[in-house]
């Protein structure tokens, strides 16, 4: 088995497993039950939500993706599962990994990490899509500075809702128009 395909197969959807996991935990058991519980329920259903979807919409190339791309996928699993881990028990520092996936994300993108080897997306989408991984960060930044405390634990639902709802249209829109995945 390639490397790709271990963690196409096996990390990318445990990964997603154990964050919805995490979801049902903090739901059933929360550490530190306070009025942060919406805002972490919120995001960790999303990141989990999000990550099952990505991972069935990447099924159909997954023989056909770059030879490196596993490394931008465990980097992207290896931050996400940290924030997850991070917002069960509301942990101060949650914003830190979930800014790391964003990074990621955004270089993965710029260097075309999951475009496959018979098509590369041009030098636009990556740049638009490297971009959408940009504004998480500055949305989790800007909530955290310019709130009070209880809204300021929503920013990590904000960041996330922002980047996966304009890269889910920006997905759908390019793939309508090239009959391509941009994952």
């Amino acid at each position: 088995m390639k490397v790709n395909e271990l963690v196409h197969n096996v990390i990318w959807p445990a990964v997603a497993g154990s964050i919805l996991w995490t979801f049902l935990v903090v739901a059933i058991e929360p550490h530190c039950p306070d009025a942060s519980i919406r805002p972490r329920l919120a995001a960790l259903l999303l990141v989990g939500g999000y990550l099952a979807i990505d991972w069935m919409d990447t099924e159909a190339a997954l023989g056909n993706r770059r030879q490196y791309t596993w490394l931008a996928d465990v980097s992207l699993a290896a931050s996400l599962s940290t924030f997850a881990v991070a917002t069960q028990f509301n942990a101060r520092w949650s914003a830190w990994p979930l800014a790391a996936a964003f990074a990621f994300a955004f270089i993965g993108h710029l260097a075309g990490a999951w475009d496959t080897r018979t098509w590369s997306s041009s030098h636009t989408p990556r740049v638009a899509l490297a971009l959408i991984n940009a504004l998480g960060p500055a949305v989790l930044l800007l909530m955290a500075l310019f709130l009070n405390e209880s809204y300021a634990k929503w920013s990590e639902f904000a960041a996330m809702a922002l980047v996966v709802g304009l890269y889910m249209t920006l997905a759908r829109k390019h793939r309508r128009g090239s009959g391509r995945s941009v994952a």
